[in-house]
C-alpha cells in the first residue's frame, strides 16, 4: 500500500502531464508496427533461412522443419498459394488471432528450396541443429531493428509527428518547472534544492510501459517478436525523453542557482536570455505544428486518392509479384577472354530459364509495366534536350532522341492495354496485337511519329525483329492507362493509378524469337511483372528456378494493408496533434503569465484610475505576436500553404487574445490582493 500511495503522490501535478505525454509517444511508436504488414518485411521475424539445396524428399524436409520449430519454440513462416490467394504457412505453433495456415496439402505443390522467416531466438546451438534438415541452409538477419531507425529518420507523418512532439514535450516540461519556480526558490533558501530526475523519469517510463502492455495485449503481440519490436521502439523513445528531461533539469537547475533570489521573487524571472529562449521554443513549436498539419493534409489527400485506387486494384487481386536473388556466378566478373565466354554462356542459360518461366503464363495471366524515367533523372544524364541511342537499322550508328518522348513512353504487356479498356469508364477500344511491338500514339503526337519510334526501337537492337514487326496505332488523347506498379501508389505523395495522353509501347514477347537479346529483356522485366498467383508454383518448378525465387508477394493485399496503416496513421496523428495543441495552449498561457506578471501592478493601477490598459497589454504581448508571425513565415518556407498559414496564425492570435482576456479577468478579481504585493496570476 505504501508503494501505491507513493505512485499516486508521484502522478500528481506536472507528473501526470508527463505521464499523458508519454502515452502519446507510445501511440506514435505503435503506428510504426504496421511496417510488418506492408511488404517491407512480410512476416515478423528476426532471422531468415535461405534453403538452397535439399537432400531428402520435400515431405521429409517439411516434417523435419515442423519438428525443429516445435522443439526450439520457434515460429517459421513460408509463403504459399491457397485458392489463388497468397497465405503464410507456419511451422510450429501459430500465434493467436492470425490468418496463417497449417494446411499440409498446400506444401505438396511447394519446393522446399526458398526463403523462410524465423520468429524467435535462433541461437548458435539451434543453428547447429539445422543439420538435421539435411539441406544447405544459410542463416541471415532480417534487419528488423531498422524499424526503430525508420521512425527517427524516415519521411512518414509518424516521423514528423514524433519530432514535433519531442519539441513540445521539451517546452511543456520547461513551462511546468517554471510554474513552480517560487517554491523552488524557497527550497533554495532552506538548502533543499534538488533535481526531479527520478520522479519525472519514472512518470515517463510508467506511461510508456503501461501503454505498451495495453497495446500488446489488445493486438495479441505477446508470444511473438512483435512485442520485442514494440519494446525496442518504446525504449528508443524512452531514451530520447529521458535525455530531454536531463537537459531541461540541468537548464532549470543552473538558472535557479545562478539568478539572484530577489530578482526571481520579485517576478523578474523572465530575464532577457531566458525570455528569448522561451519565445524561440514557442516559435519552433508553432512552426512544427503548422508543418505537421501540412504533412497531414497531403497525407490525407493521398490516402483518399489511394482508397479510390485500391478499388481499381481489386481487378488484379489474384496476381502476385516475385522476388528473387541473382545466382552466385554473377558476382564474379570475368577477367579473361575464356572466362568471358563461360560467363556469357551462364548468363544466356539463366535468361532462358526466365523466358521458359514467362511462357508458362498466357497473355491474360501476366501484367507488365515499365514506368519511364522522369525528366529530372534524364537531365542528370545529359544537360541537353536529347540523349544518345543506337539506331535500330544501323546499330553501329548513334542517333539522338528527345528526352520528352523518352519520359512519355510506357512499356507494357498486351494484357495491360486490354485491362485498361474495361477498367476506366469512357476508354476507347484500342487493343491490337498484330505485331510483336505495337506503339499506341495519342492523336496530339501523330505528327511526331518519326521522333517517337526510335525511343522504342533503340531498346530492341539485335533482337531479331524487323522494321515490319512494329505497328503504330493512333489513339484518342484521353485514353487512360492502368499503372500496375504498386510503388507508384505506396511510395508517393501523389498516388498514381492511371496516366492519360501517354505513348504506350506494347511488347508481346510471345511473338518474339528466342534470341539472347529478347531473353535478356524478358529476364529484366520479371520484377516489374504481376503473374497469376495460382500458376506461380508450377511455373517456378518447370523453369527450375526454385533456388532463385525467394518470395511471392501478394501485391494487392500489401497495398490494402498499407492503406489501412496510412488511415490509422491519420487518426493517430490527429489525436496526437490535438493533445499537443492543448499542451501548446498551456505553454503560451505560461509565457503570457510570465510577461504580464512584470506589469500586473501597473495594469491594476491603470484600471483603478479609469485609464485604458490596452496599450500596455499590447506592448507586453507584442513579442508573442511577432513570434507567431515568424513561426508562420518559417512554416511557409518549409512548404506550408498560405491559406493554412492564414488560418493557423488567426487561430494562434485569437488564442493569445483569449488568454489575455482570461488574465484580465483574473486580475479584476485579484487586483486588491495584487496591489498588496501578490502578483501570482496562477
Amino acid at each position: 500500500m505504501t508503494m501505491i500511495r507513493k505512485i499516486k503522490h508521484m502522478l500528481a501535478g506536472r507528473f501526470i502531464v508527463l505521464f499523458v505525454f508519454s502515452c502519446f509517444f507510445a501511440v506514435i511508436g505503435f503506428g510504426q508496427m504496421g511496417l510488418f504488414k506492408t511488404g517491407e518485411l512480410p512476416y515478423p521475424s528476426q532471422s531468415g533461412l535461405d534453403v538452397s539445396k535439399v537432400s531428402t524428399s520435400s515431405e521429409q524436409f517439411f516434417d523435419s522443419l515442423e519438428q525443429f520449430a516445435k522443439e526450439n519454440h520457434l515460429i517459421i513462416y513460408r509463403s504459399v498459394v491457397e485458392n489463388g490467394d497468397l497465405k503464410g504457412f507456419v511451422f510450429g505453433t501459430p500465434p493467436k488471432k492470425s490468418d496463417l495456415t497449417k494446411n499440409p496439402n498446400l506444401l505438396k505443390q511447394l519446393s522446399p528450396v526458398g526463403i523462410y522467416y524465423v520468429d524467435g531466438n535462433l541461437s548458435k546451438a539451434k543453428q547447429k541443429q539445422l543439420a538435421s534438415l539435411k539441406a544447405e541452409v544459410m542463416v541471415h538477419p532480417t534487419g528488423w531493428e531498422g524499424i526503430a531507425g525508420e521512425l527517427l529518420y524516415g519521411s512518414s507523418i509518424r516521423t514528423k509527428t514524433l519530432w514535433m512532439s519531442l519539441m513540445l514535450f521539451s517546452v511543456s516540461l520547461l513551462a511546468l518547472k517554471m510554474a513552480k519556480i517560487r517554491q523552488v526558490m524557497v527550497g533554495r533558501t532552506l538548502g533543499k534544492i534538488r533535481l526531479q530526475l527520478g520522479k519525472e523519469g519514472l512518470s515517463v517510463i510508467l506511461g510508456l510501459l503501461l501503454t505498451g502492455i495495453v497495446l500488446s495485449m489488445t493486438n495479441h503481440y505477446f508470444g511473438t517478436m512483435l512485442v520485442i519490436s514494440l519494446a525496442l521502439i518504446l525504449a528508443v523513445i524512452g531514451v530520447l525523453l529521458e535525455l530531454i528531461i536531463l537537459v531541461i533539469n540541468l537548464i532549470f537547475f543552473s538558472y535557479v542557482s545562478l539568478i539572484p533570489m530577489l530578482v526571481i521573487l520579485k517576478h523578474k524571472e523572465t530575464g532577457r536570455f531566458f525570455s528569448y529562449m522561451w519565445l524561440l521554443a514557442i516559435i519552433l513549436s508553432m512552426s512544427l505544428m503548422t508543418t505537421a498539419v501540412t504533412v497531414y493534409q497531403k497525407g490525407y489527400q493521398a490516402s483518399k486518392d489511394r482508397q479510390v485506387s485500391v478499388k481499381k486494384w481489386q481487378s488484379v487481386s489474384k496476381f502476385a509479384q516475385l522476388s528473387y536473388t541473382s545466382p552466385a556466378f554473377m558476382n564474379d566478373m570475368p577477367k579473361t577472354k575464356e572466362e568471358r565466354a563461360i560467363y556469357d554462356e551462364k548468363i544466356d542459360t539463366y535468361n532462358k530459364k526466365w523466358r521458359l518461366f514467362d511462357r508458362q503464363f498466357s497473355e491474360d495471366e501476366k501484367l507488365f509495366i515499365n514506368v519511364p524515367q522522369d525528366m529530372s533523372f534524364l537531365n542528370e544524364l545529359d544537360a541537353g534536350e536529347t540523349i544518345g541511342a543506337l539506331d535500330f537499322n544501323q546499330p553501329t550508328i548513334t542517333i539522338q532522341i528527345k528526352k520528352e518522348w523518352v519520359a512519355k513512353t510506357w512499356q507494357v504487356s498486351p494484357s495491360l492495354v486490354k485491362l485498361s479498356q474495361t477498367l476506366f469508364e469512357g476508354n476507347a477500344s484500342i487493343y491490337k496485337n498484330r505485331k510483336p511491338v505495337t506503339v499506341y500514339v495519342p492523336k496530339k503526337y501523330q505528327a511526331y511519329q518519326t521522333d517517337i519510334l526510335p525511343v522504342v526501337t533503340s531498346k530492341l537492337i539485335n533482337s531479331g525483329l524487323k522494321p515490319t514487326d512494329f505497328d503504330v496505332i493512333i489513339i484518342p488523347d484521353d485514353f487512360k492507362l492502368f499503372v500496375s506498379d504498386v510503388t507508384q501508389l505506396r511510395d508517393s505523395d501523389q498516388p498514381l493509378t492511371r496516366v492519360t495522353g501517354q505513348i504506350i509501347a506494347q511488347y508481346d514477347y510471345d511473338q518474339m524469337s528466342d534470341s539472347a537479346a529478347i531473353n535478356r529483356d524478358v529476364s529484366a522485366t520479371i520484377l516489374d511483372t504481376l503473374y497469376l498467383a495460382e500458376k506461380l508454383p508450377k511455373a517456378i518448378k518447370v523453369a527450375e528456378l526454385s533456388r532463385d525465387v525467394v518470395n511471392i508477394s501478394d501485391t494487392y493485399q500489401n497495398l490494402v494493408n498499407y492503406q489501412e496503416q496510412a488511415e490509422g496513421d491519420m487518426v493517430r496523428s490527429v489525436l496526437v496533434m490535438v493533445g499537443l495543441f492543448v499542451m501548446q495552449i498551456f505553454v503560451i498561457y505560461e509565457f503570457l503569465k510570465l510577461r504580464l506578471s512584470l506589469v500586473v501592478k501597473k495594469l491594476c493601477l491603470l484600471t483603478l484610475l479609469g485609464k485604458t490598459t490596452a496599450g500596455l497589454i499590447i506592448k507586453t504581448s507584442l513579442p508573442l505576436v511577432i513570434g507567431i508571425g515568424l513561426a508562420m513565415g518559417l512554416a511557409v518556407y518549409k512548404g506550408a500553404s498560405v491559406r493554412l498559414v492564414f488560418w493557423t496564425s488567426s487561430l494562434y492570435i485569437g488564442l493569445t487574445l483569449l488568454l489575455v482576456f482570461v488574465v484580465q479577468e483574473v486580475m479584476q478579481h485579484k487586483r486588491v490582493t495584487i496591489l498588496k504585493g501578490e502578483s501570482d496570476l496562477m
